[in-house]
């Protein structure tokens, strides 16, 4: 029986140019938020999809700013968001018989009998989260962690830097399009007449982010077989334009083909571990084994990260800290040099450029334990194939021990892996705006993965 799919409603919060009001429809049922449904699972990042609904909706040119209500229910097999967004023209005429409304007229609006907005979740549940969202919006309340392109008219100076930019080297811009935007990162599609380029940037208040554009220009130089060198940097506000890729990995790219991505992987890694020095000075973070056992009790400690466990994981979690000390500790003493570390190693990070397989979205490099890159692997479900890129990726680490030896050492990494991923998010959810800290919740997540992991390893490994 195939499982069931995700039905992905999507509802947007339009605002008025330049009062505190978001655009009413009139509907069978009462006044709605312009909606549209979409048939699939949904990455709430998928802001592109966003955009192309509720623009053939209504005819205009929007723009996404941030999610202001997003709900997955797993078991109506639901997504309910609703997306701040604005009108990138100013003189758009609204729909016959729709409205503008502010706070007060939406709180004295009679919903009494009707279903608002075709929602299908309780009332009690939508209308305090807009309410709340068009009271702030009419006292101008900004949480200070929003970031820029999540705030009205950021498009305007990202359009004006790319184009310049493009036209420095010969190009001109044809249209800028959103392909993904939450509260962490943002990346826009310029297309020209010759070819399209890719503009991102990412949070400054990530404080285990890097600026990717320093990152990324720094590494092109030293490595520049495996990292893409950017058409132009703004390192002062983290903004970077990268030339379109030849062929980016899909689901059926050939296995030989994605196992050949990880071994070559594992190869940069190699080659970076004389090089820690220079990697710090361009920007990597020091998350090496030392650094990480003294995060470990911090973690713990921190409602934000522990707040989804159960008391008896969280318990269970401090009882074993200082045996996960201990196997971080045992992992250092493995004859395997601290590499770069990509933080989000996939497929979906890689793409071949001029022949190569190259790698890109480094906004998590760190200098860490190299098998910190596998934590993808768990995602491949066919044993097989798992095998098969495991044994491509653990290849060129046999100049420093045998492979019975890295397959030990790949046990223990796999069993730690996880705590390095929940400080990571640990980080970033501490830094989000309230509303958008639902978006990346989930250290605990890895936190789960990682008592699940640390027992089984010491039951089979350890006895």
């Amino acid at each position: 029986m195939t499982e069931q799919t995700l039905q992905t409603h999507l509802h947007a919060a339009i605002r008025h140019p330049t009062e505190p009001r978001i655009l009413l429809l009139p509907g069978d049922n009462g006044w709605h938020l312009p909606y549209a449904h979409h048939p699939d699972d949904f990455w709430l990042a998928n802001v592109e999809v966003v955009n192309k609904a509720i623009r053939e909706l209504l005819n205009a040119g929007v723009w996404s700013l941030r999610q202001v209500h997003y709900v997955e229910d797993e078991e109506q097999k639901r997504i309910e968001a609703i997306y701040e967004m604005e009108l990138l023209d100013r003189n758009w005429q609204p729909p016959d018989g729709s409205r503008w409304v502010n706070a007060a007229e939406f709180a004295a609006a009679d919903f009494a009998g009707t279903d608002f907005a075709g929602f299908q979740i309780a009332r009690s549940d939508l209308v305090p989260r807009l309410s709340a969202y068009l009271t702030a919006l009419e006292q101008g309340a900004v949480p200070d962690q929003r970031p820029a392109w999540a705030r009205p008219g950021w498009v305007h100076e990202a359009r004006a830097w790319v184009e310049t930019e493009l036209a420095r080297h010969g190009y001109a811009l044809r249209e800028l399009e959103q392909l993904k935007q939450w509260g962490i990162s943002s990346v826009l599609r310029a297309k020209t007449d010759y070819s399209d380029f890719y503009f991102k940037t990412t949070n400054p208040l990530m404080a285990l982010f890097v600026n990717e554009a320093s990152v990324t220009q720094c590494l092109s130089e030293l490595f520049p077989a495996y990292v893409p060198t950017p058409l132009s940097v703004d390192i002062s506000r983290d903004w970077m334009l990268l030339p379109a890729f030849d062929y980016l990995f899909k689901r059926e790219t050939a296995l030989e083909v994605k196992a050949e991505a990880f071994r070559r992987f594992a190869r940069l890694q190699i080659e970076t571990a004389d090089k820690l020095d220079a990697l710090l000075a361009a920007g990597c973070l020091d998350r090496r084994i030392d650094v990480l056992i003294t995060q470990i009790d911090p973690l713990l400690g921190d409602p934000s990260a522990t707040h989804k466990l159960t008391p008896e994981q969280t318990a269970e979690l401090r009882t074993l800290a200082p045996i996960i000390k201990d196997l971080c500790l045992k992992l250092s003493t493995f004859n395997l040099p601290h590499t770069l570390v990509h933080g989000d190693l996939h497929l979906d990070n890689a793409a071949i450029m001029n022949g190569n397989i190259i790698y890109f979205d480094w906004t998590d490099a760190c200098l860490a334990h190299p098998f910190i890159d596998l934590h993808s692997l768990a995602w491949v479900k066919d044993e097989t194939a798992r095998e098969t890129i495991l044994t491509a990726y653990l290849e060129p680490w046999t100049d420093f021990a045998p492979m019975p030896r890295l397959r030990e050492i790949w046990r223990l990494a796999y069993a730690l892996l996880p705590l390095h991923h929940a400080f990571s998010y640990q980080y970033i959810v501490n830094n989000l705006e309230p509303d958008s800290k639902g978006e990346l919740d989930v250290a605990y997540k890895f936190l789960v993965r990682l008592l699940s992991r640390v027992k089984e390893y010491l039951l089979k490994v350890e006895g």
